[in-house]
C-alpha cells in the first residue's frame, strides 16, 4: 500500500494517520528498473554457449536459450478508481494510457517442444506512475511445417514494484511513495518468421495485480486502486540454434529446398524438382447429350486459360467421348462437337489457336462402364493432354 498525507494543519491542529498506514509502507522501488538491464546481461550470457552448443553439428538437441526478444507499444490501465471514505476533493486526475516496453527469453528446459520457459521483464508508464514488472511462466506454440506465421500464448506469475511520479494531490507528502504486488500474467502473440533466425513478434498481455494508494487528511480517506493493465506490443525475437523450418509455398508436394520452379499454379502435377510434368491430362464430364462448356457436371480445379498463359510452351489437345447410348454416328459428332467447343472456349479467351488441337473418339474409348448411370456419366466427358511438342509421343 502507498501512503500519503497531509502537511497542513486542520482547525489548528495536525491531520493524524491512522497507525495501519504507517505499517503499510514500503521501501522506494524507483531504481528497479536496473532488474530489466541486469535481465538482459543475463540472458546474453547464457546465449554464448547456446550459440556454439547450436553450431555443434554432432547434436540434434535445441541450445538451452531458444530466444530473446524485445517490444514496444501503448498500455491501458483498467480498473483504476477511487474508493472515497470521506473523501478527498483536490485528488488530481488519475493517467490511464501510456507506453509499454518489454524484454525476455525463451529457454528449452525444463519444458519440451511445443511448450518452453520464459524469463521476461516488462516496463510499464501511464504518464504520472511506474510499473515494473518481473515474470516468468510458461510458453506454448502452435508450430506448423508449412506456415510462416506461429500463434503462441502464455501464462505466468512475476512480482511488480509501482512508484508514483508526481503525487495525486497537491500538498500532500508521500509516507510511502511506491509499493508492490504479485502478478498474474497472460499473454498471446503471433511470431512471423522473416528469416532463419529473426521474427516480427506482433503479441497482446493483461497483467493482474493489486497495488493500493491511500490518502489521509484527518479523518478523511480516499484511495486509487491499480489492479490490472492491458498492453498491446510489437517488437522482433532473434532465435539461436533454430533453421527455419523448410516450407512448401506453391503447395504443389516439394518443398522450397528442392522446389526448382516456385509459385506453380494449384494442381498442376510436377515433378521430384517441383516443374510441371511435360505430359499430363485431365478429364471433364458433360451432361447427357450435350456438349457446351456450360455442359460440364464437373467444373475442372484445373486453372486451364491461367496454366497456359503462364506456360506458352505447352500445347493442348482436346479429344471428346460419349457414352454407348445412341448411335455411332450421333455419338461420334458429338464427342467431335464437344472438344471443338472446349476449343473455342480457349480462344476467346485469348490462347492461340495453333496451340490447340481436338478430335473425337465418339463412344470408343470409354473408362467405365455403360450398364449403370454412373459409368456413362464418365464415359461423357472431354479429355484435356497437356503436351510440350518435342516431348509427346504419338499424337
Amino acid at each position: 500500500m502507498l501512503v500519503f498525507q497531509a502537511n497542513k494543519t486542520l482547525n489548528g491542529t495536525h491531520a493524524m494517520q491512522a497507525p495501519f498506514f504507517k505499517r503499510s509502507a514500503y521501501p522506494n522501488h524507483g531504481h528497479s528498473t536496473h532488474w530489466l538491464v541486469s535481465l538482459m546481461l543475463s540472458a546474453a550470457f547464457l546465449a554464448l554457449p547456446s550459440i556454439s552448443y547450436a553450431n555443434e553439428e554432432t547434436t540434434k538437441e535445441p541450445p538451452l536459450l531458444t530466444s530473446l526478444y524485445g517490444h514496444v507499444g501503448a498500455q491501458f490501465s483498467i480498473d483504476d478508481r477511487v474508493d472515497s471514505q470521506g473523501g478527498i476533493n483536490q485528488i488530481n486526475g488519475v493517467d490511464d494510457w501510456g507506453a509499454a516496453f518489454n524484454i525476455g527469453a525463451l529457454f528449452s528446459q525444463p519444458f519440451e517442444e511445443p511448450l518452453s520457459l520464459y524469463v521476461e521483464g516488462t516496463y510499464l508508464n501511464p504518464g504520472d506512475r511506474h510499473f515494473t514488472i518481473l515474470g516468468a511462466g510458461a510458453r506454448y506454440d502452435w508450430i506448423e511445417e508449412q506456415s510462416a506465421i506461429t500463434p503462441y500464448a502464455s501464462l505466468g506469475l512475476g512480482y511488480l514494484s509501482m512508484r508514483w511520479d508526481d503525487e495525486p494531490v497537491s500538498g500532500f507528502t508521500a509516507e510511502a511513495k511506491s509499493g508492490s504486488s504479485g502478478v498474474v500474467t497472460g499473454q498471446a502473440g503471433l511470431l512471423w518468421s522473416l528469416t532463419e533466425s529473426w521474427g516480427l513478434d506482433l503479441r497482446a498481455r493483461y497483467d493482474v495485480y493489486d497495488v493500493t494508494s491511500t490518502i489521509v487528511q484527518a479523518n478523511q480517506v480516499s484511495q486509487i486502486e491499480d489492479r490490472s493493465a492491458l498492453s498491446l506490443l510489437v517488437g522482433v525475437a532473434y532465435h539461436f540454434g533454430q533453421e527455419k523450418p523448410d516450407r512448401d509455398d506453391d503447395r504443389d508436394g516439394v518443398m522450397n529446398s528442392v522446389d526448382q520452379c516456385p509459385n506453380t499454379l494449384l494442381y498442376v502435377p510436377v515433378n521430384e524438382v517441383g516443374c510441371p510434368q511435360p505430359l499430363f491430362s485431365i478429364d471433364l464430364s458433360f451432361e447427357f447429350a450435350k456438349f457446351q462448356v456450360t455442359n460440364l457436371i464437373d467444373r475442372p480445379d484445373f486453372p486451364v486459360v491461367r496454366f497456359l498463359e503462364k506456360n506458352p510452351q505447352y500445347h493442348v489437345h482436346i479429344t471428346g467421348h460419349t457414352d454407348s447410348t445412341g448411335p455411332e454416328e450421333i455419338n461420334q459428332r458429338l464427342s467431335e462437337q464437344r472438344a471443338q467447343e472446349a476449343k473455342n472456349f480457349l480462344d476467346e479467351r485469348g490462347i492461340d489457336p495453333a496451340r490447340i488441337t481436338t478430335d473425337g473418339k465418339g463412344q470408343s474409348e470409354p473408362i467405365a462402364g455403360n450398364e449403370n448411370k454412373f459409368g456413362r456419366k464418365r464415359n461423357r466427358r472431354i479429355s484435356v493432354e497437356f503436351y510440350i511438342p518435342e516431348t509427346q509421343s504419338g499424337e
